[in-house]
C-alpha cells in the first residue's frame, strides 16, 4: 500500500534520512518509477560506487521481509505517500520518507501538536512548572510531543497521560530499542493512546549522531516548540533553531535564575525573540490571535497522498494544463525572447548533442523539467540523467519546483 516498499527500498539504497533520496525524487513523482529506472541501469553514471552496489544487490524482497517482520511484532510502517503521514512534516527540508511506529498513529492528527524540549538534568522547579503547563495544554486540546529522554521529555509525556490525552514520543533509535532504560516502564502508558515514531529501522542503536537528525522530526511535526530549560550547549537549542528554519513558533520559559548556566539557552532564545511563556494561556492566545492556518493539520488536504495501491499508476495533468509549467511554455515559445549565446562559453564546447539540446533550450531562462521533457520528446528518466550531469558540471542549477536554469559562469 502507498508505495511503502519502494520508499523503504530507497532508504536501504541511499541510507536512512539521506537527502540523496529527495535529490532523486525531484525528477520522479513515483518511488516505484524511480526504482524501475535505477534497476534498469540507466542512471549508473550519477550514482556512487556504493549506491550502484546497493541498487544491484538490494531487492524489494528484503523490503517485504522487513515489513512482514514489523507487522508480526505489532509495529506499523508508513511512507511519505501514506495518508497517516504527519501533514506538517511533508514540508520540511529532507523529510523522512519512512516512519516506523508503535502505538496509535492517529494520535498525530488529533489536535495541534506542540513539541516540548529541554535538558535531561532540569531543576526540580522547572519540572514542576513544566508538568502543570503541559497538562493544561493537553487538556485544552493540544497534543504533546517530546523525545522520550529522561528529565524534561518524560515529564512532558507523563503530563499528557495525566490529562488523559495522547502523547507522541519521537525516538533517536529503533522503536523496539530499550532506550533510555529508565523510561522504558512508561512505554505501555504512552502506547495506550499515543505513539512512538522513528525514521530509524527497528534495532537501530541510539548513537549520538541520530539525535540531531531526530530533532528535525520533533520540530517538523509540530506547530510550535516549547523550551523548558536549556544550557548554552543543549540539544534543545538545535530543535529550536530547526523550528525557526521550518517556520514554527518558538516559546520559552523565563529562567528561574538569569545568571545560572542551566538557563543560558533560555536567555539566548529570549534575547533572539522567542515568545516568553508565563502560562498556558500565552500559547493558546498566540494561536488564536494569528492566522497560522498553514500549520493546521485540517488545512492540508489528502491530495498529498499518492499511489494508494502498489500496482496503481498516477495520472498526470496534461502538460499544457499544468499551471506550474504554463509560464515556461510562454517563455520558451516567445520568438522575441533574448537568447543567451552559448557558443562563446567554453563550458559547452565538449557537450554531447543530447546534453547540448537541453542547455540550448534553457538559454531562454528557467524552465520546468516536465516542459523540457515534452519539448525535446525525451523520456523522464533519460532527462534526469542529462539534468544531473549538467548540474554536476556546473552548467545548470536546479530551483524549487523542478525548475532549472543556466548557472552563472564563475
Amino acid at each position: 500500500m502507498f508505495r511503502t516498499k519502494y520508499w523503504l527500498w530507497l532508504n536501504m539504497v541511499f541510507g536512512t534520512g539521506n537527502q540523496r533520496i529527495w535529490q532523486l525524487m525531484r525528477f520522479f513523482d513515483d518511488p516505484a518509477y524511480a526504482y524501475n529506472v535505477l534497476k534498469s541501469g540507466d542512471m549508473q553514471n550519477v550514482l556512487s560506487d556504493r549506491e550502484k552496489l546497493n541498487v544491484n544487490e538490494i531487492s524489494t524482497d528484503k523490503c517485504d521481509e522487513l515489513l512482514n517482520w514489523c507487522s508480526s511484532k505489532g509495529y506499523g510502517v508508513i511512507s511519505y505517500s501514506s495518508p497517516e503521514y504527519p501533514p506538517l512534516l511533508r514540508h520540511i527540508y529532507n523529510p523522512p520518507s519512512i516512519l516506523y511506529y508503535d502505538g496509535n498513529i492517529n494520535s498525530l492528527s488529533r489536535g495541534r501538536i506542540l513539541t516540548i524540549v529541554g535538558t535531561r538534568h532540569a531543576q526540580s522547579k522547572s519540572l514542576e512548572t513544566e508538568h502543570r503547563l503541559c497538562r493544561e495544554l493537553a487538556l485544552s486540546g493540544n497534543i504533546i510531543a517530546s523525545g522520550f529522554a529522561v528529565g524534561v521529555d518524560i515529564t512532558a509525556h507523563n503530563a499528557a497521560i495525566s490529562a488523559g490525552r495522547p502523547t507522541i514520543a519521537v525516538m533517536g533509535c529503533g522503536i523496539d530499542v530499550n532506550y533510555p532504560k529508565e523510561n522504558f516502564g512508561y512505554r505501555e502508558k504512552i502506547k495506550n493512546d499515543g505513539v512512538f515514531i522513528s525514521e530509524f529501522p527497528p534495532g537501530t542503536s541510539p548513537i549520538p549522531s541520530n539525535f540531531p537528525r531526530r530533532n528535525r522530526i520533533l520540530s517538523g511535526i509540530s506547530s510550535g516548540v516549547v523550551v523548558i530549560e536549556a544550557g548554552v550547549k543543549s540539544g534543545s537549542l538545535i530543535t529550536a533553531d530547526l523550528a525557526l528554519q521550518q517556520g514554527r513558533e518558538v516559546f520559552c520559559l523565563p529562567p528561574l535564575d538569569i545568571y545560572s548556566e542551566h538557563f543560558a539557552g533560555n536567555v539566548r532564545l529570549l534575547r533572539d525573540g522567542a515568545s516568553p511563556v508565563y502560562g498556558a494561556e500565552d500559547i493558546r492566545s498566540f494561536y488564536m490571535q494569528f492566522d497560522l492556518g498553514r500549520l493546521d493539520c485540517d488545512k492540508h488536504a489528502p491530495e498529498y497522498v499518492i499511489n494508494e495501491n502498489d500496482e496503481q499508476t498516477v495520472s498526470s495533468v496534461p502538460i499544457n494544463e499544468n499551471p506550474i509549467i504554463k509560464h515556461s511554455l510562454a517563455d520558451a515559445d516567445d520568438d522575441n525572447a533574448k537568447l543567451a549565446d552559448l557558443a562563446d562559453d567554453d563550458r559547452f564546447s565538449e557537450l554531447t548533442d543530447e546534453l547540448r539540446s537541453v542547455a540550448e533550450l534553457l538559454r531562454n531562462g528557467q524552465l520546468h523539467a516536465d516542459f523540457i521533457s515534452e519539448k525535446l520528446n525525451m523520456d523522464a528518466a533519460e532527462l534526469m540523467v542529462c539534468l544531473t550531469e549538467l548540474e554536476l558540471c556546473g552548467i545548470i542549477e536546479s530551483l524549487p519546483g523542478k525548475m532549472y536554469r543556466i548557472a552563472p559562469k564563475l
